[in-house]
């Protein structure tokens, strides 16, 4: 039997999981990425040429998945400048696990640029 719309409306499913950052003291919540997120975060992407990496595509990605208990965003991109300046290896965790959270992968990135 063939889902309702409401039953997809009501569906939970942006999934959590929580990451270990020691060199913090605890742990960062990550969840899913919204449709509409997802999309916003490819058209930053896809704003710059083939060959260049965005400069704040770690953090970005970070800023959009991180969350408190309650599911609310833990930061805005006015922290960006703020988020850029921590401790790189632990930006690349993070950025590792919301993208294999979401499924981003090397591959669906350079789709994004026709390779």
């Amino acid at each position: 039997m063939a889902l309702t719309k409401d039953q997809i409306f009501s569906a939970e499913d942006l999934k959590t999981i929580e990451v270990d950052v020691p060199e913090w003291g605890g742990k960062i919540k990550l969840r899913t990425m919204t449709g509409q997120e997802r999309e916003a975060y490819f058209r930053r992407l896809m704003k710059h040429k083939a060959d260049e990496i965005p400069k704040d595509m770690f953090q970005t990605l970070v800023i959009i998945c991180a969350v408190d208990d309650k599911g609310n965003p833990l930061f805005t991109f006015d922290d960006l400048p703020e988020l850029a300046k921590k401790n790189g290896a632990i930006l690349d965790r993070l950025t590792k696990a919301a993208g294999d959270l979401n499924g981003l992968t090397d591959k669906s990135i350079d789709n994004l640029s026709g390779e």
